[in-house]
């Protein structure tokens, strides 16, 4: 399971710059990074959903019967592949018990208290067909990369040193962060 928490994809400078932010999208990444022992074809295969609103790692069997479960296979020709969604929020300030509905995942949010956003998660099994034959001494190793990007607005008061007075103010932007 992925869980999003933007303190470890982007600075606390970001946030304090920014009176709201939301999050746009999210690319996640997956490389298969070795080789079978045996010396025979890579098989993976990847099964994944989006949770929009669990705060509970689901168990194996729960993943295996969701029905939004899809896949997606590992082989000598495909060994990344790519996932692109949008995270939702299920955790915020002030809130006891997560929140008391989806939140639509366009909702900008306040930058005030961006470390006690939660967002839902990316849940994920990967599995080898073969594991007893290709993967005799080591389990299958698969990187894992993310690309978050969001947007911010209503951008604070900071005074910018030699600034011309025909550049123009920025309002908002989009940043991207890319972690391994």
């Amino acid at each position: 399971m992925i869980r999003l928490r933007l303190n470890n994809f982007f600075s606390d400078n970001v946030f304090s710059a920014y009176d709201y932010f939301r999050v746009v999208s999210c690319e996640t990444t997956f490389a298969w990074a070795s080789a079978p022992e045996n010396g025979g074809p890579i098989m993976g295969e990847l099964f994944h959903y989006i949770d929009k609103d669990s705060e509970l790692l689901p168990g194996l069997v729960d993943i295996a019967n969701r029905r939004t479960l899809k896949s997606c296979e590992f082989n000598n020709s495909k060994l990344t592949r790519t996932i692109t969604w949008q995270p939702h929020v299920v955790e915020r300030p002030n809130v006891v018990a997560g929140v008391d509905y989806v939140m639509p995942p366009d909702r900008w949010l306040n930058t005030a208290g961006v470390g006690a956003y939660r967002f839902g998660s990316l849940v994920y099994i990967l599995t080898t067909p073969a594991a007893a034959t290709q993967y005799v001494t080591n389990d299958a190793k698969v990187g894992i990369r993310h690309k978050l990007t969001i947007q911010v607005k209503g951008q604070k008061s900071v005074q910018l040193l030699n600034r011309s007075p025909t550049t123009p103010s920025r309002t908002g932007s989009t940043c991207s962060r890319t972690k391994m």
